[in-house]
């Protein structure tokens, strides 16, 4: 499976202090092995998205399965990730 990463969410994991940025490099990591584990959540939106939790921040991604890639739309604290 590819991953693609977007650039905003690139931006925010290389700013993050190193053990946040490696505790989302993990995250992004197991979600790559497992994307379609029950722990990830549904987020209401037109595409399916999901959320996986890292403590407090949260990974916004979406599979594509036609290119088999791994899509990370956002990374960002939880409080700023839904707006």
């Amino acid at each position: 499976m590819k991953l693609k990463i977007s650039t905003e969410a690139e931006k925010f994991i290389q700013k993050s202090k190193n053990p946040l940025k490696n505790r989302l490099i993990e995250n992004i990591l197991f979600i790559k092995k497992n994307p379609n584990h029950n722990k990830y959540k549904y987020i209401k939106t037109k595409r399916p998205l999901k959320r996986s939790r890292c403590g407090d921040y949260r990974i916004i991604f979406y599979v594509d399965k036609k290119e088999d890639t791994l899509i990370i739309v956002d990374v960002n604290h939880r409080k700023k990730i839904y707006k």
